[in-house]
């Protein structure tokens, strides 16, 4: 019985490191390695991943480019537009509405004549 005892003993005495997950008996009741260079690749582990989630967290925006509609110059995209500067914005809504006037003035046109007919 006291064999048993012994081995019980010596089983809930060893503990699975936390870092290799082997099996070990501990010299204190907070060890948690099974020995220092354990403690050391876990704790180099541990800083790793947090300078990993600190870069992850403060890196900045990835920029995405754009053409823009009117000059074709590639340039940072900021918010949705589709335009580098305001002058080729400009441009750009000058033309269509010179464009939706002739296209406007074209269809009167026809339907001028459709109903001269």
């Amino acid at each position: 019985m006291r064999e048993l005892t012994d081995n019980i003993r010596t089983m809930i005495s060893q503990y699975f490191c936390s870092n290799c997950s082997e099996l070990f008996s501990p010299k204190r009741s907070s060890q948690r390695f099974c020995s220092r260079e354990c403690q050391v690749a876990a704790y180099q582990n541990r800083i790793r991943l947090a300078l990993k989630h600190y870069e992850a967290a403060n890196a900045p925006a990835r920029k995405r480019q754009r053409c823009c509609r009117t000059c074709s110059k590639v340039f940072d995209l900021v918010g949705d537009e589709g335009f580098c500067c305001h002058e080729c914005y400009r441009l750009y809504m000058d033309n269509l509405n010179h464009l939706a006037t002739e296209a406007w003035r074209r269809k009167s046109q026809e339907k001028e004549a459709t109903d001269a007919r």
